[in-house]
């Protein structure tokens, strides 16, 4: 059985910066099957843009770190990424800053580069889609995106467009947070 399957969609973005790192091209490959490179592949200069809503239904702050892999591995399958491109890996610790519940919405993350928009790619039970955060509450999910090797920087932010709601978001690099899938 071929376990090794490809997703990728792509759609119009937002663009610009807050906070700057580098991902890691290679973490403790030993502590997560999925997380080795499988080869060379660069890291990526990593931006984030808030996105800031006037009369916001909802408000979300993002703590975040990234990684980068040619193997998309979490679960029993693993994703390798097509020929010539590479997975954006980035664990998200989203906490609702709101006064009600809210449903976390994955498909709302984009990430930029180059005058390119790449969204979200759905994998297995890591992927922040479907998760419930309750005013206050914190809840850590992954999301992917799947770009071309050459890619040196990108920018995450939010997309207002893929949701009805006006949302305020708020992201803060955090690198002492392991991409890693757990």
């Amino acid at each position: 059985m071929n376990r090794r399957h490809y997703l990728a969609l792509m759609v119009p973005l937002l663009a610009g910066c807050n906070s700057t790192a580098t991902t890691d091209p290679d973490p403790d490959p030993d502590s997560d099957p999925g997380a080795g490179s499988g080869g060379d592949v660069p890291g990526v200069t990593l931006d984030s843009e808030d996105l800031e809503a006037e009369d916001a239904d909802v408000s979300l702050e993002i703590a975040y770190n990234a990684r980068v892999s040619t193997e998309l591995g979490p679960g029993e399958h693993s994703t390798i990424a097509e020929d010539g491109n590479k997975w954006v890996i980035v664990r998200m610790d989203v906490t609702n800053t709101g006064d009600a519940e809210r449903e976390l919405l994955a498909h709302q993350y984009i990430l930029e580069s180059g005058g390119e928009t790449y969204e979200i790619v759905a994998f297995d039970e890591h992927y922040l889609r479907g998760k419930t955060a309750g005013s206050g509450e914190t809840v850590t999910g992954w999301v992917a995106f799947h770009v071309p090797v050459e890619t040196e920087t990108a920018t995450l932010t939010a997309n207002q467009d893929a949701i009805a709601e006006q949302i305020d978001v708020e992201f803060t690099r955090n690198t002492s947070l392991s991409a890693a899938f757990p």
